[in-house]
C-alpha cells in the first residue's frame, strides 16, 4: 500500500511541477469517472482511492498549502472518496485528477488554484 501511496504521490508532484508540455493531448490511459464510479459500485476501487489520496497528497505537497485541514476543517479519506463519487456522477466524462484539482481548490476557498496553474484541459 505504501508503495502505491508512494507511486500516486510521485505521479501528482510530476503533474504539478509540469512545465505545460502535453497539455491537450488525449490520454487513453487516465482515470476517468466513468471508471470511478463502477470501481466504486463493485467495491474494487482500492488503488483509485489510493490513487486520489496521492494526488490531494501532491498536491498539497507541490503547491505548499493545506487541503486535507484547510480553513482549520478536517476532511477524511471517506468524505474525499464521496466528493469524488458525487463529482464523477455530475460529470462522467471528466477525469479523477480533474475533480481532485477542484476538490482541492474547493476547499481551499480558490487559494489551490491561485497558487499554480489552471486546471487541467479535458
Amino acid at each position: 500500500m505504501r508503495t502505491v501511496l508512494s507511486i500516486s504521490l510521485a505521479f501528482a508532484l510530476a503533474l504539478a511541477c509540469d512545465n505545460g508540455a502535453g497539455q491537450g493531448i488525449a490520454q487513453i490511459g487516465a482515470n476517468d469517472c466513468g471508471v470511478w464510479v463502477k470501481a466504486r459500485k463493485e467495491n474494487r476501487a482500492s488503488l483509485l482511492e489510493a490513487h486520489l489520496i496521492g494526488l490531494l497528497d501532491g498536491m498539497a505537497a507541490g503547491r505548499a498549502i493545506e487541503i486535507w485541514q484547510a480553513q482549520g476543517v478536517k476532511m477524511s479519506v471517506e468524505q474525499a472518496y464521496l466528493w469524488m463519487d458525487n463529482y464523477c456522477q455530475s460529470n462522467p466524462l471528466s477525469h479523477v485528477i480533474t475533480g481532485a484539482h477542484r476538490l482541492a481548490n474547493e476547499r481551499t476557498n480558490g487559494a489551490f488554484e491561485r497558487r499554480g496553474k489552471m486546471l487541467p484541459k479535458e
